[in-house]
């Protein structure tokens, strides 16, 4: 049995004992926590950013608009009906190595086999003589 069914298991006797408020109080548990998992919502359930389908349709966006972060990814991913949040979003693509928009432009373009390190970055030479 995992550590938090036992907490959740503890919990549930003394609120049968003493009551919601005091049995929150004594485990730290805040009451709108109980009375969410008391009805059922498991705030632990919610794992959108393991949903396969998902991560695919963020990561192959990502592919072809390394620019886009993750406000726009999931403003369009919204448009094509498919809810996912922007904080969803960026956890996917940190986990996978599309955090920063660098990171981004720098693995699609060692994907497509650009030789450049940044794309779309061009060195410059500052020069220190005066005229």
């Amino acid at each position: 049995m995992r550590h938090d069914e036992q907490r959740w298991t503890r919990l549930q006797a003394d609120v049968a004992r003493m009551g919601v408020a005091q049995a929150c109080k004594l485990h730290g548990v805040h009451r709108s926590t109980w009375y969410r998992r008391a009805n059922g919502q498991n705030p632990s359930a919610n794992r959108q950013h393991q949903i396969p389908a998902l991560v695919d349709a963020i990561l192959q966006i990502t592919l072809e608009r390394p620019s886009w972060g993750c406000d726009k990814i999931a403003y369009y991913l919204a448009l094509s009906g498919i809810k996912a949040s922007s904080p969803t979003v960026q956890k996917i693509l940190i986990a996978h190595g599309f955090g920063k928009r660098m990171e981004r432009e720098a693995r699609t373009a060692a994907i497509d086999g650009d030789s450049a390190s940044w794309p779309n970055r061009e060195t410059r030479r500052i020069s220190t003589s005066t005229p």
